[in-house]
């Protein structure tokens, strides 16, 4: 994904078993502003846009769980 970013993250993964995914984004003090529901992938490669137009500039954590495996990753916004 772009890092910074000013409107869209884009999520690119590639699954090697089916798996349950969760992906969220956080704010530094830990507060999700962003959730996606889980959903059951299959084995394959997705993108996903992240629209984050209506949060303001700052760092943030985009959270990745598949399956019982967590992921944080900090990114950017500017307008």
């Amino acid at each position: 994904f772009p890092n910074p970013a000013s409107n869209v993250v884009n999520l690119k993964y590639h699954l090697l078993q089916d798996a349950d995914i969760s992906i969220s984004v956080s704010d530094v003090s830990g507060k999700a502003v962003i959730i996606n529901k889980t959903i059951k992938q299959n084995v394959g490669e997705y993108h996903t846009d992240i629209n984050v137009s209506s949060l303001p500039e700052g760092s943030y954590f985009l959270t990745i769980k598949v399956n019982n495996q967590i992921t944080h990753n900090k990114f950017v916004i500017i307008k």
